[in-house]
């Protein structure tokens, strides 16, 4: 995890909620600065924060930290997505065969 963790998390915040920093800050009884640094990139959240952040956002911990996930499945158009679903790149390698 790192920055690209952080990204998903604002881009499910943004995008799938109407909550500001603060509001999921006080759902997760930790400070807004605590929950600016996940999106930043600066800090990991704890496993138990990751399944508690995953069930906010309706979406599994895998679509939480898988790099670019969130932003593919905006960008396709499917929401929040579903791990049935292609990534970009498994896309690219099913136009090659």
């Amino acid at each position: 995890m790192s920055v690209e963790f952080g990204e998903n998390l604002r881009e499910l915040r943004e995008c799938t909620s109407e909550f500001t920093q603060s509001q999921i800050a006080e759902l997760l009884n930790i400070d807004r600065s605590t929950y600016t640094n996940y999106e930043l990139g600066k800090t990991e959240p704890d496993i138990a924060t990751i399944q508690r952040l995953a069930e906010l956002f309706n979406v599994s911990c895998d679509e939480l930290i898988k790099s670019g996930y969130i932003k593919n499945e905006r960008a396709e158009g499917r929401g929040n997505g579903s791990m049935e679903t292609m990534t970009k790149s498994e896309k690219q390698v099913m136009d090659l065969l």
